[in-house]
């Protein structure tokens, strides 16, 4: 794959090999590569900065980086990084080169598992789009997600992410932004081919997987409040000894905006469920099923044999049981 970072710095472009200087040997396949490169390059400044910025584009000295799954592009800084318990300075092509590494890991070593597959492929990759600034961030936001907000946005196959905090606080973004895209795309895209519950729950449930806690929530939350802490398992405990602990059937048609904090908790116990205890290809045929038909009450029923109105007593057994 190719990678602009290693364009730059290395002889051999990242092509793999280099041209003998005195018999010229493979330089036809280096003329080839190079206009593969080139190709690629374009491709990219059209898809991500060229569409993100109106006037003068180029300026801002944008960079791209390819993976298996992903993309990665816009003006990374070189800052501190937390590998496990290490903290480490990285160049900005350090950290492209790794949240490449980090995306790809969600996806083929998170994702496939919990829709119990090992093969399938997005029709096009997904771009994570960094910026260190935050007007560029405001600008792309808007341009390529479709609101004009820092922090993070979420568009179809693209993010955008503000890369002016700690690379933790980055790192999460991403990975929220990434559960959203890959549920966007799975099973061909969709409108509204996700409920917001489980779109919001199953981003929280990949972040509380990777950090043992959740931080992060979409803009939109921000009227009824996010989902955050530690300990999630414990939480859930409580709540179901409440009889007025919030019933999916209420709100699974709800947009995310109106769920409060409680409702978003529930949904994340039902999302872990969901993968936990009743397994990836139900859940595979939940997410296909959604999408044809718009209908949560059938796609519990036809994936797993529940019906809407059992389905909290059903998950009530299953934290009783593993919580």
């Amino acid at each position: 794959y190719f990678n602009t970072y290693v364009y730059a710095d290395c002889p051999c472009h990242g092509f793999g090999f280099t041209v003998c200087p005195n018999c010229h040997a493979a330089q036809a396949e280096w003329d080839a590569k190079s206009k593969q490169y080139d190709k690629w390059l374009e491709e990219r400044k059209d898809k991500v900065e060229r569409t993100a910025f109106l006037k003068d584009p180029e300026k801002r000295n944008v960079q791209y980086i390819e993976g298996e799954f992903f993309y990665v592009s816009g003006t990374i800084r070189a800052c501190d990084v937390m590998e496990g318990n290490k903290r480490i300075k990285m160049t900005a092509g350090e950290r492209a080169a790794l949240y490449i590494k980090r995306c790809d890991s969600m996806y083929r070593d998170r994702f496939y598992k919990t829709v119990n597959t090992t093969d399938h492929k997005p029709k096009a990759k997904f771009n994570v789009t960094l910026w260190s600034k935050v007007a560029d961030c405001l600008d792309a936001a808007q341009r390529l997600a479709g609101a004009r907000q820092a922090g993070l946005s979420t568009g179809g196959t693209v993010i955008t992410v503000e890369d002016s905090s700690g690379d933790q606080e980055v790192y999460k973004m991403v990975i929220h932004g990434s559960g959203h895209m890959i549920l966007y795309e799975y099973s061909d895209y969709v409108a509204g081919g996700v409920p917001d519950w489980f779109l919001e729950a199953y981003s929280h449930w990949m972040e509380y997987q990777i950090f043992g806690e959740v931080t992060m929530n979409c803009a939109a939350e921000g009227g009824a409040g996010g989902l955050t802490g530690r300990s999630l398992e414990n939480q859930i405990k409580m709540i179901i000894k409440n009889p007025r602990m919030p019933n999916i059937m209420d709100f699974c048609n709800w947009e995310m905006s109106k769920l409060d904090p409680q409702m978003r908790l529930v949904s994340f116990g039902l999302v872990d469920w969901m993968i936990k205890g009743l397994g990836g290809k139900k859940l595979d045929l939940f997410l296909v099923v959604f999408k044809r038909t718009k209908s949560v009450a059938q796609s519990f029923r036809d994936a797993y044999g529940i019906k809407l109105t059992d389905v909290m007593e059903e998950w009530k057994k299953w934290v009783i049981e593993n919580y």
